[in-house]
């Protein structure tokens, strides 16, 4: 038995394979879109929840701060 590269190549001489020449170049992987959406300070806290009402418990009541 001889090595596995050895014994392909034995195999496509007996079977017939013919490889193709012609290799495909692979095209370099697409880039996603630039995300160029810019939010101002004010906005980045609104969606962070920043800016949302804060109530605390005081003297047994719900308070707004």
């Amino acid at each position: 038995m001889g090595t596995i590269k050895g014994e392909l190549a034995k195999w496509k001489q007996a079977n017939g394979y013919k490889e193709d020449k012609a290799k495909k170049t692979k095209s370099p992987p697409k880039k996603p879109p630039v995300n160029k959406e810019t939010f101002s300070k004010r906005e980045l806290e609104e969606m962070m929840g920043v800016r949302n009402p804060t109530f605390s418990r005081r003297r047994g009541a719900l308070r707004q701060r």
